[in-house]
């Protein structure tokens, strides 16, 4: 406490002021990358979500063309009965 009083009240701001800014840094450099990691997590979901429909889609087409194909052959087998 000796050596803080023998600094000139000045300096003493000073230091203070420079603590806070850069505590202010930290908290937005450590929030900033908290919503970066919050972003990849969140892209990374989706991309996850688009494979799972895109699959549900493909099978769902190809569903659709063997339903299409069955029909044909059921049509071409009434006409040549």
């Amino acid at each position: 406490m000796w050596a803080l009083k023998t600094i000139p009240l000045c300096c003493r701001c000073w230091c203070n002021l420079v603590n806070r800014v850069a505590f202010a840094f930290v908290l937005v450099l450590v929030l900033l990358l908290l919503s970066i990691i919050t972003l990849v997590i969140i892209m990374i979901i989706m991309i996850i979500m688009i494979i799972i429909i895109e699959i549900i889609v493909i099978i769902v087409e190809l569903l659709g063309l063997l339903a299409l194909l069955n029909f044909f052959l059921v049509l071409v087998a009434t006409v040549v009965d």
